[in-house]
């Protein structure tokens, strides 16, 4: 859980001053934004996630009461609710500088409060990058988990995992591979069971059982690209929820990446089922 203080400037220099005529203020942070991305595709979501006891923890309580989610806040005394600053350029690419505050303090403690409803979950997302315990505790409630793989981790721990999601320069780097082939062979190799591989521009790739399936990416006008990553993530697990094949998970998680790029922020800009319904509706026509 993060608050996203997000500011629009022409251009990004190092060293010198910035003015934005607008700033934009929202929730952020992976497991947030996949949460209300989820909501808002009409999926029931429960968020477990640390903050601060400062002032800040206020607008997050009330700004969360407006989406329709199980709110549970691990309240963690003398610390900061994390932050983060994201300036994005005309062309949607954006540069964060984030502050992690309570969410590096959440433990294993913390979760064991909330285990039935983790237990009753059909799906579990986490993002490494976090207290590796909290996985491997995770892990071993035998849910579905799964894993958003932002943060390098041991790659023995992923094969336990239900899915691994992930960007093309995360892969790259996990697996200390040249090229995506290469990266690919090894998850795959360490009994990774399903891949979601974003990349970018380009689009998608799911990955099981030695099967790949490619869908591009969608053209459309970029604003803002910060967030598009987790809105094609909540597609992925909206789409393996509703039992879809593989092609269509793609292509929905797709179409939720690319309408956020449209707009700024992240969960304000996250779309509801029926605006990918209607995108994916005119993307055929337009065929």
């Amino acid at each position: 859980m993060n608050v996203d203080y997000v500011f629009p400037v022409e251009e990004l220099k190092i060293g010198e001053n910035h003015n934005s005529e607008t700033l934009l203020v929202n929730l952020g942070g992976k497991a947030t934004n996949v949460a209300v991305a989820l909501s808002k595709l009409g999926v029931e979501t429960c968020l477990i996630v640390p903050i601060g006891d400062d002032d800040v923890s206020t607008m997050v309580s009330r700004v969360m009461s407006h989406f329709h989610i199980d709110f549970r806040p691990v309240v963690k005394q003398g610390a900061r609710t994390g932050m983060t600053f994201v300036v994005v350029e005309p062309n949607g690419t954006n540069t964060m500088f984030n502050h992690l505050g309570a969410n590096s303090l959440l433990s294993v403690e913390d979760l064991k409060e909330f285990e039935n409803i983790i237990k009753a979950s059909k799906i579990v997302y986490f993002q490494t990058g976090l207290n590796i315990k909290i996985l491997e505790y995770l892990l071993s409630l035998d849910v579905p988990v799964f894993v958003e793989a932002s943060h390098r981790v041991e790659l023995s721990i992923l094969k336990y995992a239900f899915a691994v999601s992930l960007n093309e320069s995360e892969l790259l780097g996990l697996t200390s591979s040249g090229t995506l082939e290469d990266a690919l062979r090894v998850l795959v190799s360490c009994g990774v069971k399903k891949i979601f591989l974003k990349v970018g521009e380009r689009g998608s790739y799911y990955v099981e059982n030695g099967v790949l399936v490619f869908k591009e990416a969608f053209k459309v006008d970029v604003v803002d690209t910060t967030g598009a990553g987790d809105a094609f993530s909540a597609g992925c697990i909206f789409g393996m929820l509703k039992g879809l094949p593989e092609g269509s998970i793609l292509e929905l998680a797709n179409a939720c990446g690319a309408i956020t790029c449209t707009r700024f922020g992240t969960t304000l800009a996250f779309p509801t089922f029926d605006e990918v319904a209607r995108f994916l509706e005119n993307q055929r026509h337009q065929k």
